[in-house]
């Protein structure tokens, strides 16, 4: 009865023995496995390696071990560092984003929106693509239906203006409309079209700088970061409410 009572208490410490060992060695048993594994696939790498080192076991041991870290850690690396910039760029996104919205909110506090953007965006973009082709030597060809959009556009903006009542810019766009009909009504290639042309460009940007405040609103209002902040500390003149504005807008656009 005595050594049945030994056997078991042995059998139960051995069992006890057994797993502890095995949860510590749990860790380990799968790098074992692949150090086993990669060991047998590089067999032939290191034969080749040892011929090559006429026979010396341990140069040719370092020289295999070199290549297949070499091997690993390059592929390993390159998505780590693929993803590393993969993260930034999205950080830089998000704060850009967040920039933006601060940005957009300072621009309501100081009334530095710009109204009907879109349209003054497509009628700056349409004028500036015929300029650019009449400044190269090519005839820009100006078609109606383009014009009258445009048209379209202004009248648009007009109902805006009128609509703003006493709050209204002081930006006359009765001669941007007639400086777009005449342009509508030259002949295509024609002198008068080329004039026409320089005319709407011109009271195009007259009445875009009157519209949102004057040179320097104008200018805050469209300038982008990197203009901001090299002129950040140049003021137009001490203690301007322009400049304090333009210090605001700068910082909110880092």
């Amino acid at each position: 009865m005595a050594r049945m009572v030994s056997f078991l208490v042995l059998v139960g410490i051995l069992v006890v023995i057994a797993i502890v060992f095995f949860r510590v060695m749990a860790g380990f048993f799968v790098p074992l496995f692949l150090a086993a594994l990669l060991g047998v696939v590089v067999q032939p790498l290191y034969r080749w390696t040892l011929g090559k080192c006429r026979g010396y076991r341990y140069l040719a041991a370092g020289i295999t071990t070199t290549l297949v870290l070499v091997m690993v850690l390059l592929p390993i690396g390159g998505v780590i560092t693929t993803a590393t910039l993969e993260g930034l760029s999205l950080i830089d996104q998000l704060q850009l984003g967040n920039v933006q919205a601060r940005l957009n909110e300072l621009r309501s506090d100081f009334n530095l929106q710009i109204p009907h953007k879109e349209d003054l965006s497509r009628i700056q973009a349409t004028l500036r693509r015929w300029r650019n082709q009449q400044l190269i030597g090519d005839s820009p060809v100006i078609k109606k239906d383009s014009v009258d959009n445009m048209l379209e556009r202004v009248s648009a903006i007009e109902a805006w203006l009128e609509q703003q009542g006493a709050d209204a810019p002081e930006a006359d766009i009765s001669r941007l409309r007639t400086a777009l009909e005449s342009l509508r009504d030259a002949a295509p290639g024609s002198v008068q079209s080329d004039d026409a042309l320089l005319q709407a460009d011109a009271e195009f940007r007259d009445f875009k700088r009157n519209l949102l405040g004057g040179t320097y609103r104008a200018w805050l209002t469209e300038a982008d970061p990197a203009a901001l902040r090299s002129r950040v500390d140049v003021p137009w003149c001490r203690a301007d409410l322009y400049h304090v504005m333009k210090l605001a807008t700068a910082l909110e656009r880092q």
